[in-house]
């Protein structure tokens, strides 16, 4: 059984480090995360890893939670004005879960102002009162639901940017998909969760009621339907740990511009052999917490290959992908690279002249400038047999990859759904064959 806790939060330090400082104290046991929807400081997490974006709404930041939680059993999703006591919440579903048919569970205050959804001819409008204490306008400040509940009805609507009906939305769907009990129209049976989960009393959003009344179209449109799976939290766009990184650990020639292309395809971000002044400089002081990945999400290429062992350090839950090729293809084509894919080619006597970089990184990785095939292919061999060593007891974090078995592997290994688009095959005649 795999718990998995996601706070979502925007602008909240106080709030957010109080929550990170008691389930810290869980890391080994739960799987935990902290999606910051564009705060303007750091959030302090401690340790706990944090999911970077930039602000699109409440419904985009819970989806990137969604994505990375996916894989538990139960997933809790809480917003940065929640104060977590204990986890007797998650006590409470599990019997909750195991007592009835439904998987979702909503938690809130009840003595906020909350949505209350009358009719799409009479709008919107804000409640401070509820007949009955047992039912519960949904807000969507705690959600709790199953693994199967997620696949079956899908995260949140990403269309909606704001707070309020993204949720109300969400519980909808839960509802008519037999997930979450509803007890009237737009009310939900909600478990007393007090004893574990208390409000932190902070201002409310001023916006709130000018977002809704944007979003009122687009709700009941939905509600017209018939409710099916959402999507939006398997894209991939703007769902990255901060503290992870994905790093290619192939040689030269072994597919790492394809390698590069095809998670550009997935959403991922990254710098395929960065040769810019400031990654010098850093690399060169022996500063691996590279700046570069403060905005990207990883490096391809030799970059990586002397350092991975610092990366994996430096990025804890980094993924690791090794490209592999034939033996002979590969050197085959990397002596042709040898001789011509360089703008100062390391068989000329011009080594001075060759970015400080390069020249470095040729020395760490090849032993040197001079073609030497013999050396080459055991370094090759050496590599190979290094990574797989190291990460024999992590196994889950590296991907022995051929770029040319395409999507299937990779699209495994990254947990992304399997793309329309084409396996992105790159670089393969960047420089023309010639004979030697």
């Amino acid at each position: 059984m795999k718990i998995g806790i996601g706070l979502s939060c925007y602008n909240r330090h106080d709030c957010v480090s109080l929550n990170c400082k008691f389930l810290s104290r869980y890391l080994d046991q739960i799987k935990l995360v902290v999606a910051d929807d564009g705060s303007l400081e750091s959030q302090d997490t401690c340790g706990i890893d944090v999911i970077h974006g930039r602000n699109k709404g409440v419904a985009t930041n819970k989806n990137r939670l969604l994505n990375h939680l996916k894989d538990c059993d139960y997933i809790f999703v809480i917003e940065d004005d929640v104060e977590i006591r204990d986890l007797g919440f998650v006590d409470s579903f599990l019997e909750y879960v195991a007592s009835t048919q439904y998987q979702a569970l909503a938690y809130g205050p009840l003595t906020w102002s909350l949505w209350n959804v009358v009719d799409s001819s009479n709008g919107i409008h804000y409640t401070d009162t509820i007949q009955d204490p047992s039912l519960f306008y949904v807000p969507g400040t705690f959600m709790a639901l199953t693994k199967q509940a997620l696949k079956a009805c899908g995260g949140l609507n990403s269309k909606f940017f704001g707070l309020g009906l993204e949720h109300m939305e969400w519980s909808w769907r839960l509802s008519k998909m037999g997930f979450l009990q509803d007890t009237a129209p737009n009310q939900y049976f909600t478990l007393d969760l007090s004893d574990s989960l208390s409000f932190f009393d902070v201002p409310r959003n001023p916006r709130d009621q000018n977002v809704v009344n944007q979003n009122c179209d687009l709700y009941f449109s939905l509600l017209s339907e018939t409710p099916s799976s959402n999507k939006d939290y398997l894209v991939r766009s703007n769902l990255h740990l901060k503290s992870s990184k994905v790093f290619g650990l192939g040689l030269s020639k072994t597919g790492t511009n394809t390698l590069t292309d095809a998670l550009g395809v997935l959403g991922y971000d990254l710098v395929h052999y960065p040769l810019d002044q400031h990654t010098t400089e850093q690399i060169f002081g022996g500063d691996l917490r590279l700046d570069l990945l403060e905005r990207n999400d990883g490096i391809t290429d030799i970059t990586t290959v002397p350092y991975y062992k610092q990366l994996d350090q430096l990025y804890p839950g980094s993924k690791f992908i090794f490209t592999e090729r034939d033996r002979l293809e590969w050197i085959r084509s990397l002596k042709n690279h040898w001789h011509f894919g360089h703008d100062l080619s390391p068989f000329e006597d011009n080594h001075d002249k060759m970015h400080p970089l390069t020249r470095h990184l040729l020395k760490e990785v090849y032993g040197g400038f001079e073609w030497d095939e013999n050396e080459f292919l055991l370094r090759y061999d050496r590599h190979a047999e290094d990574v797989r060593s190291y990460f024999e007891s992590r196994k889950n974090d590296l991907l022995i990859f051929d770029v040319a078995k395409g999507w299937g592997e990779l699209c495994e290994f990254m947990g992304c759904p399997i793309p329309v688009e084409d396996f992105p095959y790159s670089g393969v005649s960047r420089y023309p064959i010639k004979m030697l």
